[in-house]
């Protein structure tokens, strides 16, 4: 799990510094971003089809909650 956050973590920060000066990019550029954080975080919750369902939890999570923050 720590593997996986520490890749989260590098993946986020790389992200941040992807400000490309168009708006619409960098909304794009950090939901989806926000979604693939969330997808790997939600990944690490459950086993069987609850491992699935966390999945999707998380990346749908990342992606609302980094669309709020960057598509203002």
């Amino acid at each position: 799990m720590i593997k996986y956050l520490g890749i989260a973590a590098i993946a986020s920060i790389g992200l941040s510094a992807c400000s490309t000066g168009d708006p619409d990019a960098d909304c794009a550029i950090g939901t989806a971003g926000g979604a693939a954080i969330g997808g790997i975080i939600g990944d690490q919750i459950g086993g069987g089809s609850g491992n699935k369902i966390a999945t999707a939890a998380g990346a749908t999570a990342g992606g609302v909650y980094a669309s709020r923050k960057t598509c203002n």
